[in-house]
């Protein structure tokens, strides 16, 4: 397979073995089929690291294709935890999906799969907004989880906070203009 447009996330230890730990996201594809999987390497300054070294796996959907991580401390244990989304979650082609935003609590060793092993999880929509009920066009979907952010402890209450991004709301495709897009904050405290 070959991975193409990792993302890397570094600092926090998501394994708890007191070493800052390397995120890598990355999709590819093989012929023609996408992959998508997030690896979890503590202390990779040790020498040259393969996938298959990683201490922790997580497996997204085969079939899609961006998938972001995001990591935050949303529930205050101390534990750093890892959420994961896929924008073209529940759609069938670019630009379709309603989106799905999993949380995988930490801390985290092993192999996981974002769905089925997901704490918790927030779900986008392919709801038709209002010009779309009057002239029958079809809304392809929000894209929810498109972008992830941590926001940092917005509200001062002790636990952090995730932008989560869905640049597909409202967007016509009968006149294929582009929406507003929108961005949602979620409020740490227990979990999504």
């Amino acid at each position: 397979m070959d991975y193409v447009q990792p993302t890397l996330l570094a600092g926090p230890d998501l394994n708890a073995d007191g070493d800052a730990d390397v995120v890598l996201c990355a999709k590819g594809a093989v012929d023609g089929e996408y992959d998508a999987a997030i690896w979890v390497f503590s202390d990779p300054s040790n020498g040259t690291r393969d996938i298959t070294d990683a201490e922790v796996r997580v497996d997204t959907w085969t079939d899609q294709y961006h998938t972001k991580a995001e990591i935050l401390d949303i529930n205050g244990d101390s534990y750093p935890d890892l959420v994961v989304s896929d924008a073209y979650q529940g759609g069938t082609g670019y630009r379709e999906g309603s989106g799905r935003v999993n949380l995988l609590l930490g801390p985290l060793s092993g192999t996981y799969d974002a769905v089925e092993d997901a704490d918790g999880w927030l779900e986008g929509s392919i709801e038709p907004f209002e010009s779309c009920e009057t002239d029958g066009c079809e809304h392809p979907g929000s894209l929810f989880g498109f972008t992830l952010e941590n926001a940092g402890d917005v509200d001062n209450d002790g636990f952090e906070d995730l932008l989560v991004g869905a640049p597909g709301f409202e967007h016509d495709t009968s006149t294929n203009m582009k929406g507003p897009g929108a961005v949602y904050l979620f409020r740490g405290g227990g979990g999504l």
